[in-house]
């Protein structure tokens, strides 16, 4: 909180894993540092990363002993994990991840206009997230958003966020938005604790998929009680596909009215208040991407 008229700054480092061919759950999370907490993990992680001999720290190469871990016996990876987790648990405050069925919902939405992509999807989920956080906790700072960059829906996750810079001002500054940046997990090195947390999760729903219930022991260890793990399920998707067809917003088209009576609507309402999205913000969010020509 802001102290003798200084704003406080925070960072949000967010990464996704499970876009690629085959995988069954698609995740996105991160961590909130506080910004000189940010700071110090960067410094302390990349002493770390040196002495391990390592460019930067990759999930899922950890995990396969691939890339940079190829030659390192797996004693040395299991302490390099080990030291990723004490760091992350040592310096952030929290953290959020949010994971769905990936076809399923690229399935439900296909064709819908105005309609995010999966990775968008998550983004306005964990962002409102942060929001409801800021409310709880009183927070009067300013939050800057970090993502990785390169993902194939970057351009539309900026669109989004630029959108949101402008929502921002309009609602008293909910989201206390700072500014938001692309960057890649060599250069934002909070960014490689993103990125475990969400391999981590994606792996584990996986395994659920399959009958294993069992949470891996690194996985136990890095997840506290403070951090929020949040799963889409098929009625929340089913719901807002139901929303998003009955607002009927098309290019340029006015909004439908929030408050008409439409057929189910406020059970789909109901669904989607539940995963922190007010159905306000659902729809503006759908009508303005109907509009965008990406």
């Amino acid at each position: 909180m802001g102290n003798g008229g200084l704003v406080a700054f925070s960072n949000v480092y967010f990464d996704e894993s499970g876009t690629h061919d085959g995988s069954r759950v698609i995740a996105l999370g991160g961590y909130w540092f506080d910004a000189d907490q940010a700071r110090k993990f960067s410094r302390d992680w990349a002493k770390e990363l040196k002495r391990f001999g390592l460019p930067a720290a990759h999930q899922t190469d950890y995990s396969l002993g691939f890339g940079d871990y190829a030659k390192m016996p797996k004693p040395t990876r299991v302490e390099v994990q080990k030291s990723l987790i004490l760091h992350i648990k040592r310096r952030s405050r929290f953290s959020i991840c949010v994971c769905m069925n990936r076809a399923m919902y690229d399935d439900l939405f296909k064709g819908v206009l105005g309609a995010p992509s999966a990775y968008t999807f998550l983004l306005l989920l964990c962002v409102n997230k942060i929001s409801e956080e800021i409310q709880w906790r009183k927070y009067n700072g300013k939050v800057a958003y970090f993502f990785e960059a390169g993902h194939a829906d970057q351009s539309e996750a900026n669109k989004f966020m630029n959108f949101l810079a402008e929502y921002s001002r309009k609602d008293v500054d909910a989201y206390r938005y700072a500014g938001h940046a692309f960057a890649q997990k060599e250069n934002a090195l909070p960014l490689q604790a993103a990125d475990m947390l969400v391999w981590h999760t994606r792996h584990y729903f996986e395994r659920q998929i399959d009958g294993h219930t069992e949470p891996r022991k690194d996985f136990v260890a890095l997840t506290r009680k403070c951090d929020l793990i949040t799963v889409i399920e098929p009625s929340h998707m089913l719901a807002l596909r139901q929303l998003y067809a009955n607002a009927g917003a098309i290019f340029g088209e006015k909004l439908t009215d929030p408050s008409a009576k439409m057929p189910g609507l406020d059970i789909a309402e109901g669904i989607v208040r539940s995963l922190g999205l007010s159905l306000e913000t659902a729809l503006e969010v759908r009508r303005w991407l109907a509009k965008q020509s990406y």
